[in-house]
């Protein structure tokens, strides 16, 4: 399989690392570290799931056609030259743009930048380079303080709630998103009924009656 649907997912994933980024606020070296594997996972999972299938069928069309003696200059298209040949993909670069310089307006990326970007270049490094970049991530993650609030379950309804409504009145909202809203909401208030209800002692119930 060529490497278009990589690039494509990466270029994804990184347009929904962007807008969490913008969407927390905050110092950016403080997200990127408290940017969980939970997080990671989930978004590259949504990136995964945004290749359209046509991109896959050409990708496995040219493996299943592919002949130890002949290459295809297609198999390794430059994201540029792919996203222009896909209105999706050109989108997807367009957002990235977009994202890219509302968290740092004074620089600019082209495409031949954000496909750079993309390929993930990085010299060799030693070992002993290795180590200390671990050493120095061990000492950053327990420096890392969790002081997230806990939201309540009446809370977060509420939430739902707002996001619900806004999808009734929004075009960018969808069928597929609304479902997960009231999914969401419905399983918030299931959870809520399970939890055990603080019984009330009967001193209590004597003063009331005072």
């Amino acid at each position: 399989m060529d490497q278009n649907p990589i690039k494509l997912t990466k270029l994804v994933y990184r347009s929904k690392l962007l807008a969490e980024i913008i969407a927390e606020g905050g110092a950016l070296n403080s997200l990127l570290k408290s940017h969980s594997i939970r997080k990671a996972i989930i978004f590259l999972k949504q990136a995964w799931d945004e290749i359209t299938p046509k991109v896959m069928r050409n990708s496995w069309s040219k493996l299943l056609n592919w002949d130890s003696d002949q290459y295809d200059s297609d198999d390794d298209v430059p994201l540029a030259e792919l996203l222009n040949k896909n209105e999706d993909c050109n989108e997807s670069l367009q957002v990235n743009q977009t994202l890219l310089a509302e968290i740092d307006p004074n620089s600019f990326m082209c495409i031949a930048d954000i496909e750079k970007w993309n390929e993930d270049e990085f010299e060799d490094r030693t070992g002993d380079d290795l180590s200390s970049d671990d050493e120095f991530s061990d000492s950053s993650e327990d420096d890392v303080v969790d002081d997230t609030p806990v939201i309540s379950n009446v809370i977060a309804i509420e939430s739902v709630n707002n996001l619900i409504n806004w999808c009734n009145k929004s075009e960018l909202s969808s069928s597929k998103h609304m479902a997960n809203l009231l999914a969401l909401r419905n399983d918030i208030v299931i959870s809520d009924l399970k939890k055990p209800k603080k019984q009330t002692n009967i001193t209590d119930y004597m003063a009331n009656k005072n």
